[in-house]
């Protein structure tokens, strides 16, 4: 117990420790990673039309639309999974959709002709509307209260490195060893990026604790400021009192009703 009966709080836990830190500091760089992924196959495809048009076949208008195919993925997938996706666990969710990613361009790469290489394109566009949702919500959920707004714009940062670093590496990969070298680079980058979102379960509950230790905090000591007024306040009323009884005497001494008082 502290003055006036206030109540002395511990002070509040650190919320992301080392380890912790290390583990949301990998956790992140997954998710930014499966950015980059998805940023590399949106647009690596159009690099390479005239090598794909010659491993399978066919024009290279006709490889085209590929494009198109993946651009409908993107359309058709996001709105499902928003709708049918909303009640599932986020971090099992976004690694479902890592994993159809993956599993699309794995069949790109695979692919040995116009209709396998147009469903697979189709495939690996189904989950890139939503992932960058919610990867924004668990990257928001994963750190220390107050560092939201930094994890998410750490998210968005994958278009832009894909678009500077990655495009150009994989369409380099894809005319040097073959257009379906730069789809199984993808792939490649999307194992790691599952493989390193692995902890995020558990470190959104252990934020999710350390969030509610400190509103409990928060409000411990907002009761106790509210005591410590309340308590200064009735200390200082029989003041008030005593003051406003010699203000009425002196009125009554001079024979006056108060209107001529002056303090």
């Amino acid at each position: 117990m502290g003055e006036n009966g206030s109540v002395n709080l511990p002070s509040p836990p650190t919320v992301a420790r080392s380890s912790t830190d290390g583990r949301v500091g990998t956790a992140l760089a997954a998710l930014v990673l499966g950015g980059v992924g998805i940023g590399v196959t949106e647009f690596v495809t159009m690099g390479l039309l005239p090598e794909i048009a010659g491993g399978i076949g066919t024009t290279i208008p006709q490889a085209g639309h590929t494009i198109s195919a993946y651009a409908l993925g993107v359309v058709v997938g996001a709105p499902t999974i928003a709708i049918f996706g909303n009640r599932l666990p986020r971090r099992e969710l976004l690694v479902g959709l890592m994993v159809l990613f993956a599993l699309g361009n794995v069949l790109s790469a695979m692919a040995t002709g116009y209709e396998v290489l147009m469903l697979a394109r189709f495939v690996a566009g189904i989950p890139h509307g939503a992932f960058f949702g919610i990867a924004s919500i668990v990257a928001f959920d994963i750190v220390a209260p107050g560092r939201g707004g930094w994890a998410v714009s750490r998210i968005m940062l994958g278009i832009p490195i894909a678009n500077v670093a990655g495009v150009p590496l994989a369409t380099w990969l894809g005319q040097q060893a073959g257009w379906r070298s730069a789809y199984w680079l993808v792939a490649a980058i999307v194992d790691f990026s599952v493989w390193g979102e692995r902890p995020t379960g558990r470190i959104e509950r252990e934020t999710a604790e350390a969030r509610q230790r400190v509103a409990e905090r928060d409000v411990a000591r907002s009761e106790d400021n509210h005591r410590t007024d309340a308590n200064y306040v009735r200390g200082t009323e029989p003041q008030r009192g005593a003051h406003s009884d010699v203000r009425d005497a002196d009125v009554r001494d001079a024979g006056t009703d108060g209107r001529h008082y002056r303090d």
